[in-house]
């Protein structure tokens, strides 16, 4: 209950902050099942977004088809279902084909049916689900971007984690924020693939947290994701799996995560998501 009221009060701040606003801010992801990377993300960002557009597909990028897992179980997020515009791609790219970079960008791009009531000075953030912008370092990405105008592209640099919370891999370059007139002209994937080169970097600002959630969740992911190269029996191994995990720095969690970990520790540590030393075994 607590919680509850936590959220509906960080809810409220948002509704106000918006108010000051002459534009809207939307954060545009896909989603395949990361529910506790979706609870991270809301609980991080809602009093700085106006609406998350979450886009989700009747098949994975590589064509298989799967369940529309948010329209089945958005009710685990009703504090915040009002602010979610929740986009079902129900079509099925080139039926027969193999082609999974062809489809990952299709479907990365319709989360332009979730921007419909745009202006185009509207602020867009272009990501996938476990690429987060630090709440904190928000408003710095924010003031960059509109000190350029449109056209300009600004991007998030931040942690990159795998396999737990607290197994610390490099940095990673993920969110992009731009304007609603920039997305028209050139995609939302268009916008995705000029993030690394655009020369607006707020370094430090954010998290990518990626192949969380255990083994079976990281085994469902290679058989989902365009990289098919990577699903080979040695990557499902978990002795190999082990090996790569003790390859990745462990850290303590601190200030610098996101403020849902932070309340929310032994949670994850009882789902096995933060690493005590041992990885998988």
């Amino acid at each position: 209950m607590r919680k509850f009221f936590l959220a509906m009060l960080i809810l409220v701040s948002g509704w106000s902050q918006a108010a000051e606003r002459n534009y809207k801010i939307y954060d545009c992801f896909p989603f395949l099942n990361e529910y506790d990377l979706l609870a991270i993300r809301l609980r991080e960002l809602s009093d700085k977004v106006d609406y998350f557009v979450l886009m989700e597909a009747v098949e994975t990028f590589r064509g298989n088809p799967k369940p529309l897992y948010f329209q089945q179980n958005k009710h685990l997020f009703e504090p915040y279902l009002h602010k979610i515009i929740h986009v079902v791609v129900n079509e099925r790219y080139k039926p027969g084909t193999a082609d999974p970079w062809g489809r990952e960008e299709f479907q990365k791009n319709q989360v332009i049916r979730g921007l419909v009531n745009c202006s185009p000075n509207d602020v867009i953030i272009i990501n996938d689900c476990d690429e987060i912008i630090r709440n904190r370092n928000f408003d710095e990405m924010l003031e960059i971007l509109q000190a350029g105008g449109h056209g300009r592209i600004v991007s998030c640099e931040g942690g990159f984690y795998q396999f737990f919370y607290n197994r610390k891999m490099g940095e990673w370059n993920g969110p992009a924020m731009t304007h609603f007139s920039t997305v028209q002209a050139l995609s939302p994937d268009g916008i995705r693939a000029r993030r690394d080169h655009c020369g607006f970097h707020v370094r430090n600002a954010g998290w990518h947290f990626s192949n969380m959630g255990g083994l079976k969740t990281y085994v469902e992911k290679l058989a989902s994701f365009s990289h098919g190269e990577a699903d080979i029996p040695l990557h499902r191994d978990p002795n190999h799996i082990y090996g790569a995990v003790q390859g990745l720095r462990l850290v303590e969690i601190d200030d610098s995560f996101p403020e849902y970990i932070k309340e929310n520790v032994e949670y994850f540590r009882s789902k096995g998501l933060l690493d005590d030393g041992t990885g998988y075994r």
